[in-house]
């Protein structure tokens, strides 16, 4: 991967492309090209999936050419750049999915009685496509080859929101996209998975029986949770949770981050860290299992329950519970 990597960006180099926008290339491509390398890819084989690095340089630099001449167009017509899609419901609970690359998505609950599906600032909105059918809504973007679509799809900031009715519970909400925020508030679910690249997820108000996270990049906030259980899997970026009832198991593992438990009780709280400080305030777990290399956890709690430790292994770190 590494020839590969420094071949692209000596071609990227040659063709005058901005300094900036070369490591924002670099940094996507060794996420992709990692992946395919796990899904047991050979070195020759990336050249088939993906191309020469001199033929990947040169579509994108033409690509970028394109989004000028784009931009120039668009400042002399104005382009429409927002759509609204609204659905009836004939009952109160639907599922939603959702696969994307580049947008900001944030999923609330409203007073309205229809399901309403906000796009504003596209880029272009013919490359989304927003069904409702069988009381699921699905939002896709068409697909486009991760390579070479850098500069169209880092072109504009998009935001995508759903205004769920209130009485409404979501069944399943599944969602999967690259780059961009996620926002979730004041919603009833029963399960929630969601995967990101790159990316912050910020949840409100909101009962599930089950929340799973995948994140590469980026930070998890959470506030006023109530859930049966909690998996959280991170590569970088902090966890902050605050306010939240997990009835059954808190279950978190990270590369490198640290973690901030205020005002959270658990049945078993589960750790698997590489690196980074736990740190817990009136945090009320009933058991704890502990896998670290580097860092600590501390529980300071003001109520003297009993937190069983049911397994601790670390190389460089320890448990402190302060009551």
């Amino acid at each position: 991967m590494k020839n590969f990597i420094e071949d692209l960006k000596k071609e990227l180099s040659k063709r005058n492309i901005a300094p900036d926008a070369i490591d924002d290339i670099i940094t996507d491509h060794e996420d992709m090209i990692k992946e395919a390398l796990e899904d047991g890819l050979s070195e020759e084989d990336l050249v088939k999936r993906f191309g020469t690095p001199e033929n990947i340089a040169e579509t994108l630099a033409s690509e970028e050419e394109i989004v000028e001449q784009k931009d120039n167009q668009d400042e002399e017509k104005e382009v429409e750049k927002d759509q609204t899609f609204a659905y009836d419901l004939d009952q109160n609970e639907i599922s939603i999915q959702i696969e994307l690359t580049n947008e900001d998505i944030v999923i609330k609950s409203s007073e309205k009685a229809k399901l309403i599906v906000d796009i504003e600032n596209a880029d272009n909105l013919k490359d989304y496509v927003v069904e409702f059918h069988d009381h699921t809504l699905n939002i896709t973007r068409k697909k486009q080859n991760k390579i070479f679509s850098y500069f169209t799809s880092k072109a504009k900031n998009t935001n995508v929101v759903i205004h769920v009715p209130k009485d409404t519970l979501i069944k399943s909400l599944i969602d999967k996209h690259t780059n961009g925020d996620l926002e979730l508030k004041q919603l009833k679910t029963r399960h929630i998975s969601l995967n990101l690249v790159n990316g912050d997820i910020e949840m409100k108000d909101i009962i599930s029986e089950g929340l799973k996270f995948h994140i590469v990049n980026g930070d998890i906030e959470l506030n006023n949770i109530k859930a049966n259980t909690l998996y959280s899997s991170q590569v970088s970026g902090d966890l902050e949770i605050t306010n939240t009832v997990i009835d059954g198991d808190l279950e978190v593992r990270t590369v490198s981050g640290d973690i901030e438990l205020e005002e959270v009780t658990c049945d078993m709280f589960e750790v698997d860290s590489v690196s980074g400080d736990i740190d817990g305030k009136e945090f009320y777990p009933k058991m704890i299992r502990f896998k670290s290399i580097s860092g600590d956890l501390d529980i300071k709690n003001k109520e003297k329950k009993e937190i069983k430790i049911i397994k601790k292994s670390t190389l460089s770190g320890g448990i402190n519970i302060d009551l």
